[in-house]
């Protein structure tokens, strides 16, 4: 995946969710699209014959998701933008979200896979510098409140563990 491809499939993720949550009645139909997207699957390719039961049983669950990924999204972005500055970086948010700045200060953002903990009520912040040949991290699991002091907390935190620990200077970060 490019880093555009994760990009846009979050910013995608994020108008679904605000499509679906405008009205009761647009769940309502997308839920309604994926049991009859199944039976097509089922009824044009023997192989996907599951799909008329499989797909729509995880409706909850994927809006679930989209409710957790549109609450959080906006707080990774604003961790993202506070970390970009810096060299040597790798930021992870709930184990799904990845940012890393080499170096040279080149950006790249992913999705990570595996088990994730966006659906969690926590928001887990991981963090790593490699700044004169030592290893620095942080670590926060946190619960997500928005306007909340602890939130503005863990950002404060990140953002001076990221000036101490690292450096927003190119040259000074080869070292």
């Amino acid at each position: 995946m490019s880093n555009n491809d994760d990009k846009d499939r979050w910013e995608t993720f994020c108008k679904l969710y605000d499509k679906l949550s405008s009205k009761e009645e647009m769940r309502e139909l997308f839920e309604e699209e994926i049991k009859c997207f199944s039976l097509y699957l089922s009824h044009v390719n023997q192989d996907y014959v599951y799909n008329a039961t499989f797909l729509p049983q995880f409706n909850d669950d994927f809006w679930n998701f989209l409710c957790a990924f549109n609450k959080k999204y906006k707080i990774v972005e604003e961790l993202f933008d506070a970390a970009k500055k810096y060299y040597n970086v790798t930021l992870k948010i709930d184990r799904y979200w990845m940012m890393t700045v080499d170096e040279k200060g080149n950006i790249k953002k992913s999705t990570l896979s595996g088990v994730d903990y966006i659906c969690e009520k926590e928001m887990m912040i991981e963090c790593s510098i490699l700044y004169n040949l030592k290893r620095y991290t942080f670590r926060r699991n946190e619960m997500i409140i928005f306007g909340d002091e602890s939130l503005k907390k863990v950002h404060e935190d990140l953002k001076a563990f990221l000036e101490k620990h690292s450096s927003k200077d190119k040259e000074e970060s080869k070292k």
